[in-house]
């Protein structure tokens, strides 16, 4: 599949997905799950492990520090229901 007809089937321009190849553009959560359905792969096998050091792409990188804001921003769950 050329790099044209790839990003037509994702609704993207041939510079979106060369930038993205690249590791230049960020990649939208909806947008990894058409590239998984375009190339029939699971969402997983396009998403770099955090423990295995994958630091090549510097996704794994910025992964680490988005997970460290979520739970630097988390609110314990306390149980607040009321069982009737």
């Amino acid at each position: 599949m050329t790099q044209a007809a790839f990003a037509k089937s994702l609704e993207l321009s041939r510079a979106s997905v060369a930038n993205i190849e690249r590791g230049t553009q960020a990649v939208q959560l909806h947008v990894i799950f058409k590239i998984a359905a375009v190339l029939n792969v699971e969402v997983q096998e396009l998403i770099p492990a955090i423990d295995l050091g994958i630091t090549n792409v510097g996704v794994t990188i910025q992964v680490k520090d988005w997970l460290k804001r979520i739970d630097a921003d988390a609110v314990p769950v306390t149980s607040t229901s009321n069982a009737r």
